[in-house]
């Protein structure tokens, strides 16, 4: 933080070879699933925003 004015942030960086893969298309829809997210949030992160979920599921062609 600087001065307390900004919180830490880190990104997050999805790299796959195959991005039609079955096994990398099932990780996506888990890992934004709100169950998941809901596990975020009560560990102390900061669940990824919703519209970056929906962004990043139809970079992969999966179905919000």
């Amino acid at each position: 933080m600087f001065y307390g004015d900004y919180p830490l942030r880190l990104p997050l960086y999805l790299v796959v070879a195959d991005k039609e893969d079955p096994k990398v298309l099932a990780y996506l829809r888990d890992f934004f699933d709100s169950d998941q997210q809901d596990i975020l949030k009560k560990t102390g992160f900061v669940p990824v925003p919703e519209n970056l979920q929906k962004q990043a599921l139809l970079e992969f062609d999966l179905e919000i």
